[in-house]
């Protein structure tokens, strides 16, 4: 039987500083960068090659905080009258809520749901430092080894 060949990770080109938000992003979208983007390169998470991807979740962040805003600041607007007189959805709200499916979707692959952290953290070892304090929950709640916060 032939040897399995030991898998080796992929080399990636990790930033050694957090780069400015892209000047024609929305500002909400830029402050959720300045935001997230300082931990994200901190833990290594947020690379050069990733960088376009994380920018797609920044302007899909500030699609969904405007279109909440908006439906916050207008309740009404959620929903409008047919010519037949049925009540139905505003494409506001089905355009906030396919913004946040998009988001769903996308926090996990930048371990920013608790349980993606943990799952970053079990299957790629260290990402530096100590683990915060959300770390450390999210190891101790989905770690398969009951919490251990060894790091490799």
């Amino acid at each position: 039987m032939p040897k399995k060949k030991p898998k080796r990770p992929a080399k990636v080109q990790t930033l050694e500083a957090v780069p400015e938000p892209p000047a024609d992003m929305p500002a909400a979208g830029q402050a959720y960068w300045r935001e997230v983007a300082p931990m994200l390169v901190q833990h290594s998470i947020l690379t050069a090659l990733h960088l376009e991807s994380f920018r797609v979740l920044c302007e899909l962040y500030a699609d969904y905080r405007a279109l909440s805003d908006y439906l916050r600041e207008n309740p009404a607007a959620a929903t409008f009258t047919t010519d037949s007189g049925y009540e139905q959805e505003s494409p506001r709200v089905r355009m906030r809520d396919k913004a946040l499916a998009a988001l769903q979707k996308l926090w996990p692959k930048f371990g920013l749901t608790p349980q993606a952290l943990a799952q970053l953290n079990k299957h790629c070892g260290a990402r530096g430092g100590k683990l915060s304090r959300l770390e450390s929950f999210a190891a101790s709640k989905y770690d398969d080894d009951g919490g251990s916060q060894r790091r490799k």
